[in-house]
């Protein structure tokens, strides 16, 4: 079970990782001898057997350092030896160490070849796939390595019936105020500044100038940014100043010196149709898709007509506040043709409705044979659907 989250700053007990073993019947008890001592936030857990010895591994996701963003903890592969796990990223999986904010990982054989690849979902980020070598992991160069976004999930699954995995991307949506491209992208500058032990990020993205076209300028207003340091307070003293300011001119060379720098220059939810020769093929998800962040997807025959269907969630409620609530989306059903494009089916007719801040959704089976699909929503209640 993975641990963490952005409220605290490690190390604390809330980032111990965790481990609860079934005994067969649904009871649950907390193992301490199995797993290692590891105390991080990590954004992500996948329990799978990915060398086919009989025995389940886990990969561990590595999710932001709290108070250091966007530095990210390193992600880790955990091997089942038996009596243990033990971490064999170094030897197995060297890449984890910078593989940078992960947030959604699947286990999927990606080349047929009978064993168990790793598909990886992050931001700043494209989609990235690693192939199981047997020895070692290698990863797969596609077309697809220079669209960065802020991939929130993944699934997989053939959803054209061509007998290739396709990749299903929940990314931030293109109902947004960045508008970003790969002429334009967001653009972080990160380092700690001041030299205060704490990462100042800072971010950028394209919007008109004076003269008609466009330029880099920080997101955040004044306000916002004079807070974070002293260093920005002490550049300007008229917010007309900082309005004309930027990237080129915000910092000194001297300044720019060991800044890490980060870009998102793609930022739609797409279905990534496999060509079948190791690449893919971005679609875009329909309109009401871009609507806001997708968090997670369900992907199942909703309609019995033998193609894929797509239940989505999502929706961010954790942004500054010259942001605001991104807050368009309200659940979403899209009903799959066989070939890769999607009907909307509107919430009114659907009766699905998950208007709050919802991160993730599961379908559950109960007695007498009836779906269950439940939504979480970030501080609020369960709610709970079925099928008629």
């Amino acid at each position: 079970m993975a641990s963490g989250g952005g409220d605290y700053k490690s190390p604390k007990s809330v980032f111990n990782q965790v481990l609860l073993i079934n005994d067969g019947s649904g009871n649950f008890a907390h193992s301490t001898s199995l797993i290692p001592s590891l105390t991080f936030n990590a954004s992500t857990a996948e329990a799978v057997d990915f060398n086919d010895d009989g025995l389940m591994d886990i990969f561990l996701g590595g999710g932001v350092v709290p108070g250091q963003y966007p530095q990210a903890h390193n992600s880790m592969l955990l091997q089942n030896i038996g009596e243990r796990l033990v971490d064999v990223s170094e030897t197995l999986f060297p890449n984890l160490e910078n593989i940078g904010i992960v947030t959604d990982v699947k286990w999927h054989d990606m080349d047929n070849d009978g064993d168990l690849d790793l598909v990886v979902a992050g931001h700043y980020k494209p989609i990235e796939i690693f192939l199981n070598e047997g020895q070692y992991f290698q990863q797969l160069t596609t077309s697809l390595e220079n669209k960065l976004g802020w991939f929130n999930t993944i699934e997989i699954n053939d959803f054209n019936k061509d007998g290739y995995p396709d990749i299903l991307a929940g990314n931030f949506g293109s109902n947004n105020l960045y508008k970003v491209s790969e002429e334009r992208p967001l653009t972080l500058l990160a380092k700690d500044f001041d030299s205060n032990g704490s990462i100042d990020p800072v971010l950028f993205a394209y919007y008109k100038n004076e003269e008609g076209g466009y330029s880099n300028y920080p997101v955040a207003f004044w306000g916002d940014v004079s807070k974070q340091s002293p260093l920005f307070r002490g550049k300007f003293n008229f917010y007309s100043e900082y309005g004309k300011t930027d990237i080129e001119s915000l910092f000194t060379e001297e300044e720019l010196k060991g800044v890490l720098k980060y870009f998102m220059n793609f930022d739609r939810s797409v279905l990534m149709l496999n060509t079948g020769n190791m690449d893919f093929e971005p679609i875009d998800l329909p309109l009401e898709a871009q609507l806001g962040p997708i968090n997670d997807f369900l992907v199942l025959d909703l309609n019995q007509d033998g193609n894929l269907d797509i239940m989505a969630v999502g929706n961010n409620y954790g942004n500054e506040v010259f942001v605001g609530h991104l807050d368009a989306l309200n659940g979403l059903v899209l009903l799959g043709d066989g070939s890769g494009g999607f009907k909307v089916v509107k919430n009114a007719q659907s009766g699905f409705n998950v208007p709050f801040d919802a991160k993730r959704l599961v379908r559950l089976k109960i007695g007498s044979g009836k779906d269950l699909f439940i939504a979480s929503q970030n501080r609020d209640t369960l709610m709970v659907y079925t099928k008629n």
